[in-house]
């Protein structure tokens, strides 16, 4: 029997198309759910960072009324201050003062014994400062090392593909343990005069033929040589004065 002309015929989805989107969306719905997802601040670069200290000790230099050196005890302490710290010219050497005419002489005058032992003092002027006293302060940076490694979150699951917890905490610890200065992670050293000329100075050897030491060594020797006709041309130039027998024989 057929069904009357114009009645709409309604189709019925297969079973096996709602099982699919159920699926989809409960597989969605556990990854907005996952308890292990990364944190931002495991967005970019390393979760261990080294960490840089900055630590400060200091020594006061006490000076007579009279006079622009301070007594022999208080020098003799200085210096073992300086020893017992282990002072190299690489540390941060601050010399305060009060700021008065007197007293920056005298910081002057601890910054040139200071300079005699291959330190490299800064005299900084500061208010608060009594007057006859100096504050040797030495200024040091510290890099702290990460704890590796670091697998106090799992791999896995990772669905925004995130940095892991332990990515780059080796390096870190490394670059901790080796580093010259440690002041160089927290702030660059300023660079110095740049001179070009050693850089440059071979190429014009190379151009001019007279390179590093120049003589017989050189290629300006090899020229010379080249130069002579001792070649299949046959010229006599195989070296005047040299003794060699002549091309064209006797």
């Amino acid at each position: 029997m057929t069904a009357p002309a114009g009645t709409p015929r309604h189709s019925r989805a297969p079973a096996w198309g709602w099982l699919w989107v159920m699926a989809l969306t409960a597989g969605l719905q556990a990854c907005a759910d996952s308890p292990n997802m990364p944190k931002t601040d495991f967005v970019s670069g390393t979760s261990n960072p080294i960490q840089i200290s900055r630590t400060q000790i200091a020594h006061m230099v006490p000076f007579p009324q009279s006079g622009s050196e301070p007594e022999a005890s208080q020098t003799s302490a200085l210096f073992a201050f300086i020893a017992a710290n282990s002072v190299g010219p690489k540390d941060t050497v601050l010399i305060e003062h009060g700021g008065e005419l007197r007293d920056q002489a005298h910081a002057e005058t601890l910054a040139s014994h200071l300079s005699s032992i291959g330190l490299h003092p800064t005299l900084v002027a500061n208010a608060s400062m009594a007057a006859g006293i100096e504050r040797v302060i030495v200024e040091r940076y510290v890099a702290i090392a990460p704890n590796c490694p670091d697998w106090s979150r799992k791999p896995s699951p990772n669905y925004q593909n995130y940095n892991q917890r332990n990515f780059g905490c080796a390096d870190a610890a490394n670059l901790a343990a080796m580093v010259a200065d440690p002041k160089d992670l927290a702030m660059g050293a300023t660079m110095g005069a740049q001179i070009g000329d050693p850089a440059t100075k071979p190429v014009a050897d190379y151009r001019t033929g007279a390179p590093a030491g120049g003589g017989a060594g050189g290629l300006g020797g090899l020229g010379g040589a080249s130069s002579g006709g001792a070649g299949p041309s046959g010229g006599g130039g195989a070296g005047a004065g040299s003794g060699a027998p002549s091309a064209t024989g006797p």
